[in-house]
C-alpha cells in the first residue's frame, strides 16, 4: 500500500496551503519540494533559474523528490512541472497516492497575478510575458501528465480547508480499496478490472465457471457478517444452488429472498416486501445484500441497499447479459412508477461485481439478444473497434464462443466503467451518452407497461429512433444509419414496434428523467464512436419518428 499523499497540479491550485492543512488533519509530516530545493541550493527558485538555468532546477527537483519519497505517512507538495519527468512520475506512483489539484486558467490567473508582478516570484516560467497567454499554454502542455494522477479535485470554488477535506476523503477511499485489492494480490482470484469512483472503488470479475468459487472471489472481511441474497426465482433450481453451495463452504450466514421475474416487479411495493423481510431477519448496517439475477434484480436490490438503514453494502452478481454489460456497473439503482421507468432511485455503488458467463448459456435466444443491444450501444457511442467486431463476428458472438465472448463482454463492461468514473452522478453530462436509445426505449417500456418488450429490445428500437432523428437533423449519414440497423438485425433485435399506442410512448418520453426545464436531452449519433447532446430536437420530428417506427 502506498503510504504518502502526493499533491500535483498547476501553479495557483493551492498545493502548499492544502498540503499543510492535510498534514495537520492526518497528523502526518508535510514536505514541500520547492522549499526543499531552495534549502539545498541556498537560493530562491527564481535565482536558480536565472543563475543556473531550468535544467539545473529540474536536476535538483528530481533529487529532492527521490529523497522525500523515502518517507512514509507524509503529505508531499510538488512543483507544477515535477510530474512531467517520467522518472519522477514512476517514483511517485510507487510510493504515493497522487492527487491533482485542478483549476481553470482564469481562476489561476486571479490567484497568482499579484505574485507574478514580483521579481522574486517562485514561478519564473509564468512571470515572463503575458500571463493570460502563458497560463493556458503551459497548462495545456502539462495537462496530459496531470490526467495520470490517481485522483483529481477541482478547487475553483473551494477554500483550502474544503480542498483539504476532499484530499483526506480521497485518501480514505483509496486506502479502503487498496486493502481490499491487497487480499487479491496473494490469490489467483484477480479482478478483470477495477471501477474507481469518487464514492467507492471496487473489483469486477468476469469469467467462465467462476460462480462455484464465489466465496473465494468475494473473500473479504466484509462477508463475515450476514449476507442476504435477493434472487430471481427462475434461478432457484439452477444457478442459485451453485451460488449458495459456494457461500456455504465459507460458513457464511446466508438468507434468500425470491422475486418473480419481470420488470413489473421492480416497484416500491416489492421493495417494501424486502424491507419487511430484512427487518424480520434482523439485518444490520454491517449486513450485505447480494443481487443475483438480471437487471431488474440488480436495480431493485441496489435500491433497497441504498435506502435500508440509510445504506448497506451490496454485491452485484448479474446472470443476464444485459445486467452484466449495463445494470451491474455504475451504481444506478431504481424502481419504476406507473408513469415511467426508474423514476425513484439513488446512486449506490456495489462493493464488488461477479459475472459468470456460464449463466448466459441458460438464457433464451431472445434474452441473450436483448443483452447484446447494450453492448452494441457501447460500440456505437465509444468504441469503433468494438462495433466493427459486432459487424464482422456476429455468428461467433451469438454462439457465445468463449474466445471472443469473454473479451467482448469484459470490454463492454469496462467501457461503461470508464464513463461512470468521469461522471458518477450524471453531473458533468459525460455519463449521459450511455442513454443513447434510452429516451424512446424507456418510453416504449412504460407505454407497454413493461410487459411486451425486454429492455434491450426497447433500447434497440430506441437507438433506431435516435439515429433517425440524427439523420433528419443532418448529423448522421445514411450509411451509418444503415450499418446500425444491419448490426441490430444480425443480432435478432427489433428495429420497429407494434401493438403499442405511439401517443402513450410520446407521453412517457415527456416524463423522462433527462427532461430539464421541460426540454429533453437527446443523445444523438454523428458517427461510429461520436455522439452529441441536443435539447433542441423539434417535437414534431420526435412525433414523426415515433410514428415511423411503428409497423
Amino acid at each position: 500500500m502506498r503510504n504518502n499523499i502526493i499533491l500535483t497540479g498547476f501553479s495557483g491550485t493551492g498545493k502548499s496551503d492544502v498540503g499543510y492543512i492535510v498534514s495537520q488533519i492526518m497528523n502526518w509530516t508535510f514536505l514541500d519540494t520547492d522549499q526543499e530545493i531552495e534549502k539545498r541550493a541556498s537560493m530562491a527558485i527564481p535565482d536558480i533559474f536565472e543563475k543556473r538555468g531550468e535544467a539545473e532546477f529540474r536536476r535538483l527537483e528530481k533529487s529532492v523528490i527521490a529523497e522525500t519519497l523515502k518517507f512514509s505517512e507524509s503529505v508531499i507538495s510538488t512543483g507544477g512541472g515535477a510530474i512531467i519527468d517520467e522518472e519522477n512520475l514512476y517514483n511517485m506512483r510507487k510510493t504515493g497516492f497522487i492527487i491533482c489539484l485542478e483549476a481553470k486558467a482564469e481562476t489561476i490567473n486571479t490567484r497568482i497575478s499579484h505574485q507574478l508582478n514580483d521579481k522574486s516570484s517562485s514561478r519564473p516560467l509564468l512571470a515572463q510575458g503575458d500571463t493570460n497567454q502563458n497560463i493556458p499554454r503551459l497548462k495545456s502542455q502539462r495537462q496530459y501528465k496531470y490526467s495520470m494522477a490517481d485522483w483529481t479535485i477541482h478547487t475553483d470554488n473551494l477554500t483550502p480547508l474544503e480542498v483539504a477535506r476532499e484530499v483526506v476523503r480521497a485518501w480514505e477511499i483509496n486506502r479502503d480499496s487498496s486493502e481490499y485489492e491487497e487480499r487479491y494480490n496473494h490469490s489467483s482470484k484477480k479482478p478483470s478490472f477495477k471501477v474507481s469512483t469518487e464514492s467507492l472503488s471496487y473489483p469486477v470479475f468476469v469469467g467462465n465457471g467462476i460462480l462455484c468459487q464465489a466465496s473465494e472471489f468475494l473473500d473479504t472481511p466484509q462477508l463475515s457478517g450476514q449476507v442476504f441474497v435477493i434472487s430471481d426465482e427462475v434461478l432457484k433450481d439452477t444457478h442459485l444452488v451453485t451460488l449458495l453451495n459456494s457461500l456455504s463452504i465459507s460458513n457464511i450466514d446466508v438468507k434468500t429472498f425470491l422475486v418473480p421475474s419481470g420488470e413489473q416487479n421492480k416497484t416500491i411495493n416489492k421493495a417494501q416486501e424486502i424491507y419487511n423481510w430484512l427487518t424480520e431477519n434482523k439485518a444490520e448496517r454491517s449486513s450485505i445484500l447480494l443481487a443475483f439475477g438480471g437487471g431488474v434484480i440488480g436495480d431493485l436490490t441496489g435500491f433497497v441497499a441504498s435506502t435500508f438503514l440509510r445504506g448497506v453494502k451490496v454485491i452485484q452478481v448479474p446472470t443476464s447479459l444485459a445486467a452484466m454489460v449495463d445494470a451491474s456497473i455504475g451504481g444506478k439503482t431504481a424502481v419504476n412508477l406507473p408513469q415511467g421507468k426508474n423514476l425513484v432511485g439513488a446512486f449506490h455503488q456495489p462493493i464488488a461485481v461477479l459475472a459468470d458467463l456460464e449463466t448466459l448459456k441458460t438464457l433464451s435466444d431472445r434474452e441473450l439478444a436483448s443483452g447484446w443491444a447494450e453492448a452494441i450501444k457501447h460500440g456505437l457511442i465509444l468504441d469503433r473497434d468494438l462495433f466493427h467486431l459486432f459487424e464482422t463476428k456476429a455468428q461467433d458472438i451469438n454462439s457465445l464462443d468463449p474466445d471472443i465472448s469473454e473479451d467482448i463482454i469484459s470490454r463492454s463492461m469496462e467501457i461503461k466503467a470508464r464513463v461512470i468514473e468521469q461522471d458518477e452522478r450524471e453531473i458533468t453530462g459525460k455519463r449521459m451518452i450511455l442513454n443513447y436509445g434510452h429516451t424512446i426505449g424507456h418510453g416504449l417500456e412504460a407505454a407497454s407497461q413493461y410487459g411486451t418488450l425486454l429492455h434491450g429490445e426497447a433500447v434497440s428500437i430506441g437507438m433506431m429512433g435516435a439515429a433517425m432523428i440524427s439523420y433528419h437533423m443532418g448529423l448522421l449519414s445514411q450509411s451509418i444509419l444503415d450499418r446500425q440497423r444491419s448490426v441490430l438485425q444480425n443480432f435478432n433485435l427489433p428495429v420497429t414496434y407494434n401493438n403499442i399506442d405511439p401517443e402513450d410512448i410520446l407521453k412517457a418520453i415527456r416524463l423522462d428523467k433527462k427532461v430539464t426545464s421541460k426540454k429533453i436531452s437527446w443523445v444523438l449519433l454523428e458517427d461510429i464512436s461520436k455522439t452529441s447532446i441536443h435539447t433542441n430536437v423539434p417535437e414534431e420530428l420526435v412525433k414523426e419518428t415515433v410514428y415511423s417506427l411503428r409497423t
